[in-house]
């Protein structure tokens, strides 16, 4: 699911943009999730806490009910309706909703046997269910020790997923393109020239079209095939509100999915501390609370909530952090910064609240490092126009 909701949000200000390279900047102004975000986790949730696919598509659906690129016109009159009837759509709305299917802990009949439930609800025509089956078939070959180019080719023959052109010859011709069996056919073949997560990613944007739905549904393959890395688990806390970043962390918790070998859980139970922990800022004025919610900053400079208080999430004396925090504070002043006193707590009071501070202009890199010299797991971030920002340090 990160690499689904990874590859979402990275894409999203590239639809109906094509850039056809994979030279951009990886997080500009203006990135989002969207309906791919909204209607995978919807799929998530079907399966976690056993309700119907159709119920579960338009309680996500409806609650989100203009995400950023918006839903197709035949799935908002359907979210709209009072049935549940499919409509035989042949979008790729199919194989970008399914991807979690794909590592549930069972057999690949089962799983194929739920990508037909899911997908039925709306798109019912042979394209749709032959592309999600193909990209879920993909991933459950994956975390059973498949290779990923034998994976392909195999689902590639038994769902006629053309995969017959490189990137090069594809890339100038791929035009918007919603249909099923051609939005998985490019993802198929940027994966058969990717690496790791970032180049499928990347390759997937630079093809143009639908670049945030081609992008999502690599992603979601390139999570099972290739290392996964926490800045990118950072990245999709900073632009998800709460509700989606709780059932992530559930998911990746629970037995019945492969996604519970994928990362250390100690370090997923620290990122949903910070996650949901909440942020004040004491400026001379007032106190300011910022929160990890996805929602866009207004602040003027960028600033850095920093601290040096319990190194990795070890449990330090008040002393020993009082220490550290001075350590902290010569150092700013070293640099000429400027700042403020700072401090998080977290609501569940899983953690004791930490002090730091808000430091006015440094850099994110220069902000990383000074994190990484007191051996911090991750800070929070803040620029103009950006989410609150969770960045890993480690």
């Amino acid at each position: 699911m990160i690499g689904t909701i990874l590859g979402d949000i990275v894409g999203s200000t590239r639809e109906l943009r094509p850039i056809k390279t994979t030279d951009f900047v990886w997080l500009p102004k203006g990135s989002s999730f969207t309906d791919d975000t909204i209607l995978s986790c919807a799929t998530l949730d079907s399966i976690m806490n056993q309700i119907p696919f159709d119920l579960s598509y338009k309680k996500w659906g409806n609650d989100y009910p203009n995400p950023k690129g918006g839903y197709g016109n035949n799935f908002k009159e359907w979210l709209q309706s009072e049935n549940s009837k499919p409509y035989e759509s042949k979008g790729n709305g199919a194989p970008m909703r399914i991807s979690s299917i794909g590592w549930l802990n069972t057999l690949l009949e089962n799983c194929l046997q739920l990508v037909e439930d899911a997908c039925n609800v709306t798109h019912n025509h042979p394209d749709s269910l032959d592309s999600a089956k193909a990209v879920v078939e993909v991933i459950w070959r994956l975390n059973h020790g498949e290779e990923l180019n034998q994976a392909i080719h195999k689902a590639a023959e038994v769902y006629q997923i053309d995969i017959s052109k490189s990137l090069a010859e594809l890339r100038p011709d791929t035009r918007f393109d919603l249909f099923a069996k051609p939005t998985v056919s490019a993802v198929f073949h940027v994966l058969l020239e990717s690496t790791s997560v970032e180049s499928t990613i990347r390759n997937a944007v630079s093809l143009g079209g639908d670049s945030d739905t081609i992008a999502s549904i690599a992603g979601s393959i390139a999570e099972a095939a290739f290392e996964m890395k926490y800045k990118w688990v950072c990245q999709v806390l900073s632009y998800t509100p709460q509700r989606i970043s709780d059932l992530l962390f559930d998911v990746y918790h629970s037995e019945r999915f492969f996604y519970k070998n994928t990362y250390d859980l100690n370090i997923l139970s620290h990122l949903k501390g910070y996650k949901n922990s909440r942020y004040e800022i004491h400026w001379n004025d007032g106190v300011e609370s910022v929160a990890l919610d996805g929602k866009l900053r207004t602040n003027k400079t960028s600033i850095a909530i920093l601290t040096a208080q319990n190194p990795e999430s070890t449990i330090f004396t008040q002393e020993e952090n009082e220490q550290r925090n001075e350590c902290l504070k010569k150092d700013l002043l070293a640099l000429g910064c400027q700042f403020v006193k700072a401090n998080s707590s977290d609501p569940s009071g899983n953690w004791l609240p930490e002090v730091g501070f808000a430091v006015i202009g440094l850099t994110k890199q220069q902000s990383v490092e000074l994190a990484k010299k007191y051996n911090q797991n991750a800070i929070v971030y803040l620029e103009e126009g950006m989410p609150a920002e969770l960045v890993w340090c480690r």
